[in-house]
């Protein structure tokens, strides 16, 4: 799961964002992983820079959901207000 995290990153660097929400979204099927909430935010920044505003508020609304007392939690939350979600 962690190489397959960085792998996301790699792309999401090289501004392959939709090459990289796919291996984002490879994370979420380990049914054990420590990197499923940093995918998940990952999941919708990519939303974000493919213009998808409500594929993104639905992925932070996920991390809310299912990470609520995770690292990223207030950064979901600054980002649907900006969304106005």
């Amino acid at each position: 799961d962690n190489a397959q995290y960085w792998k996301g990153e790699c792309l999401y660097g090289l501004g392959e964002y939709r090459r990289a929400l796919v291996e984002f979204t490879k994370i979420l099927a380990f049914s054990s992983t420590e990197k499923a909430d940093d995918a998940q935010l990952k999941i919708a920044r990519c939303y974000l820079q493919l213009k998808e505003q409500d594929k993104a508020a639905s992925a932070f609304k996920k991390l809310l959901s299912e990470h609520p007392k995770r690292e990223y939690v207030s950064r979901a939350r600054e980002e649907l207000k900006y969304l106005g979600k």
